[in-house]
């Protein structure tokens, strides 16, 4: 017969399977099935309700700006973001002047106080492209009326019913959009970005999905957060999340999303479990009783990209480059 630990530890173990199982099954997350949509901007729609941004709230004297980045919810209090963009928001100010918002219905946004995030192991030693979990801030009696989207089950064939959705602001407000993608394959991206000198660099994501878009405008430059996700399921199932890449047109990495899944699942698993990481190693999420600052909204303020207030290396010199820069052939992939 095992000892009290052992079956504590069996506890854990069954209750890190039941969980995988659950996120994986389309029961447990956003129902909502593909339907036809045309590309470009959806305006404020309740379509995609997991598709969010972080907020932050920058004071400058009597001024305020406001500095955002994409997230997707994928999981019940926990979001997905790029590292990259994340760790740039100083500590403080993410804890006190930093909202997670969703607008899971038509013309209403949805948002929430942030508790903390922690990025993937990589971040500081092979890639700063790669995930970080945001934990939002929910009383015992808040609960989210909305479904996360879908993990995949597998790794994808991604070479059809592929699309990217993210948030624009064309309008100046938040609107979403969606673009239909085309895969590339990875002989091709590879070749791109070593043409561009971005290969084997901290910038290049260790797992990738690469796509472009065939429709893309000229000025079109993927945004850092934006989903890639396909419908060939009939349920909208998370793909990759998107880096601060070339124009629309050329390939843009993702990061893929199946080779963390368990990393995903145990970061958040030991959170709602136990505390013991916090106490044994003094790691992960770090809890704050700092008093959260209320922001008033206006139609005054615009909305720029995190990568746009804190500075960073950017792409933007491939912007305008295309998929034939990278084969040197046809768009045939």
């Amino acid at each position: 017969m095992g000892s009290q630990g052992d079956s504590y530890c069996g506890v854990l173990i069954l209750l890190f399977l039941c969980d995988v199982i659950n996120l994986l099954d389309s029961r447990y997350c956003e129902e909502g099935r593909a339907s036809s949509l045309q590309e470009g901007n959806l305006g404020q729609s309740g379509t995609f309700p997991w598709l969010g941004v972080l907020k932050v709230h920058l004071h400058e004297g009597d001024s305020l700006k406001i500095a955002i980045t994409g997230i997707v919810l994928i999981k019940d209090k926990y979001a997905l973001g790029n590292a990259n963009d994340i760790v740039r928001i100083p500590r403080d100010v993410f804890k006190a002047d930093t909202k997670a918002l969703f607008i899971p219905q038509n013309n209403e946004p949805w948002t929430s106080d942030v508790e903390d995030y922690i990025t993937h192991p990589e971040y500081e030693y092979s890639s700063i492209n790669t995930i970080a979990v945001v934990e939002l801030k929910l009383g015992i009696d808040d609960f989210i009326q909305f479904k996360p989207i879908c993990w995949p089950k597998y790794s994808y064939n991604t070479s059809n019913h592929l699309y990217v959705v993210g948030y624009t602001d064309e309008n100046k407000l938040l609107e979403k959009e969606i673009h239909k993608l085309q895969f590339v394959k990875q002989k091709y991206c590879d070749e791109f970005y070593s043409r561009a000198g971005l290969k084997g660099n901290k910038l290049q994501p260790l797992h990738v999905q690469c796509a472009f878009s065939e429709h893309a405008a000229v000025d079109c430059v993927w945004e850092t957060g934006q989903v890639m996700a396909s419908n060939a399921t009939g349920h909208w199932t998370m793909i990759g999340l998107g880096i601060r890449g070339p124009g629309c047109a050329a390939p843009a990495r993702f990061i893929s999303l199946y080779p963390y899944i368990v990393w995903i699942q145990t970061t958040t698993d030991l959170e709602q479990i136990s505390d013991y990481r916090r106490s044994a190693f003094g790691t992960g999420f770090r809890k704050t009783t700092r008093p959260q600052k209320t922001i008033e909204k206006s139609s005054k303020i615009r909305e720029v990209p995190i990568h746009d207030t804190f500075l960073r290396e950017d792409n933007d010199e491939y912007k305008n480059a295309t998929v034939d820069d990278a084969t040197g052939e046809n768009r045939t992939m």
